[in-house]
C-alpha cells in the first residue's frame, strides 16, 4: 500500500498527484517546483529528503558559488594592485644633475 503524500511539501516541492510506477514498481508523484517547474520524483526520494527541487536548487548553489569566487577574486586583485602599486615618477620635481667639467683640472 502507498501512502498518498498528495499535498504534502518536501523542500521545495508540492505533491500533485500520483505519475504511476517505475520499472521496479516505486510509486511515482508529480510535483510543482518553488520555481513553477513540474517534475516526476521517486517517493522513497521525497520521503528521504534527497530530492527537494526540480533541479533549480542546484543552478541556485552552483551560481551562489560562482557569484562567491568572483568576489574573491575580486579582493584579490584588488589587493594586489594596492601592494604592488608602481611607484609614482615625477621627473618635474627633480633637479637636473650638474655638469661637471674635469678638463680644467
Amino acid at each position: 500500500m502507498v501512502r498518498d503524500l498528495k499535498g504534502e511539501v518536501f523542500g521545495d516541492l508540492v505533491v500533485l498527484s500520483q505519475a504511476g510506477r517505475n520499472k521496479r514498481g516505486e510509486p511515482l508523484w508529480l510535483c510543482r517546483c518553488a520555481c513553477s517547474k513540474l517534475t516526476t520524483v521517486r517517493g522513497q526520494n521525497l520521503a528521504s529528503g534527497r530530492t527537494q527541487t526540480c533541479g533549480c536548487g542546484r543552478v541556485r548553489a552552483l551560481y551562489r558559488m560562482a557569484t562567491k569566487e568572483q568576489r574573491r577574486i575580486e579582493r584579490r586583485d584588488r589587493h594586489l594592485r594596492d601592494v604592488y602599486k608602481p611607484p609614482r615618477k615625477v621627473f618635474r620635481d627633480i633637479a637636473p644633475c650638474p655638469v661637471i667639467d674635469y678638463s680644467d683640472l
